[in-house]
C-alpha cells in the first residue's frame, strides 16, 4: 500500500497545494488501523482521514494522474515530484 505523509489534510479545493513525503510501502494489513504507534519512525496516533477507490489515470516518473472516489476526496488529483517530495493538488471535481 503507497503512503504519502502530508502536515495538513489534502486539498478539497482546486487551486490549493499541499507538500508530502513519500513513505514506505505498508502491508495491506494497516488498511484498517486506528491507535497509538509508540515508537520509533512514525511515532503517533494514527487516525484514517478518508475511505474509498481511486482510478489510476497516468503516471510517468515524475507525475502522477488520480481520480478519488472517496468519503471527502472527490475529483481528478495530482501527484508531482518537487525538490524532495511531491505536491499534491486538485484539478477537477
Amino acid at each position: 500500500m503507497r503512503d504519502w505523509a502530508f502536515r495538513k489534510a489534502p486539498p478539497l479545493e482546486c487551486g490549493v497545494k499541499r507538500f508530502g513525503v513519500a513513505q514506505p510501502d505498508h502491508e495491506l494489513c494497516w488498511l484498517d488501523y486506528e491507535g497509538e504507534i509508540r515508537s520509533g519512525y512514525g511515532a503517533g496516533v494514527l487516525r484514517i482521514w478518508d475511505k474509498g477507490t481511486y482510478q489510476l489515470l497516468g503516471s510517468e516518473e515524475t507525475i502522477i494522474k488520480l481520480y478519488f472516489q472517496g468519503a471527502r476526496l472527490l475529483g481528478e488529483y495530482v501527484l508531482t515530484k518537487f525538490k524532495n517530495g511531491w505536491l499534491l493538488f486538485k484539478t477537477k471535481s
